[in-house]
């Protein structure tokens, strides 16, 4: 997995000395200006709602968020509103590349903290989420009609022979090709049979 790390201000405690004067994320990233009266500056507007820790704990969001977790920030007004984090991203190492995510190595949505925060693809993010463990798969998933028993029980079955694959998914009431991908290790590629007996 190839994460980009940005490099980080040398001092995280305080925001920038000086700050950008922007009306939008749009502004922050392209530094423009749009008429009107001197809008806050949006570095200041985001700290304030950061409950900051030491330079390695997590800096959870206080503002509102997400059904998820993550925090929102409104960029521009109720116009525009971002994650937290990758306002974060935004704040202090610039626009993010197109193509890129905003990934956490500490897996806290609410975090906000640079120091956490790296670029990465979506094949990353998901890799990331992979070997964290926080993506279900076999009976964990929620929408899973099989365990990790009946797995082992329909490749027994089928290796003794006299099942076909249509009569199987009809014993065990799913779809052909879902025992098709188990007998093939396409999926329930991970497990392996549990203490059954011979059948």
């Amino acid at each position: 997995m190839s994460k980009i790390q940005p490099q980080l201000p040398l001092d995280l405690s305080e925001p920038r000395k000086k700050p950008v004067q922007v009306v939008s994320m749009g502004d922050l990233v392209e530094g423009r200006r749009k008429r009107g009266p001197k809008p806050k500056d949006i570095a200041t507007r985001f700290w304030k709602k950061v409950k900051r820790g030491e330079p390695d704990e997590c800096w959870e969001w206080t503002g509102a968020t997400w059904a998820d977790g993550a925090g929102q920030f409104y960029v521009n007004g109720k116009e525009t509103v971002e994650k937290a984090y990758r306002a974060s991203f935004i704040i202090n190492f610039g626009p993010i590349p197109d193509g890129m995510l905003v990934c956490h190595h500490c897996d806290n949505r609410r975090c906000v903290n640079p120091r956490h925060l790296f670029l990465g693809t979506q094949k990353d993010n998901m890799s990331d989420a992979a070997v964290k463990g926080r993506i279900s798969s076999g009976e964990r998933h929620y929408n899973s009609k099989l365990s990790y028993a009946v797995v082992s029980e329909i490749r027994i079955l089928y290796e003794k022979g006299g099942f076909t694959h249509k009569s199987l998914a009809k014993k065990y009431g799913v779809a052909s090709a879902t025992i098709s991908d188990l007998l093939r290790g396409a999926t329930w590629k991970n497990h392996e049979r549990v203490g059954l007996c011979d059948l």
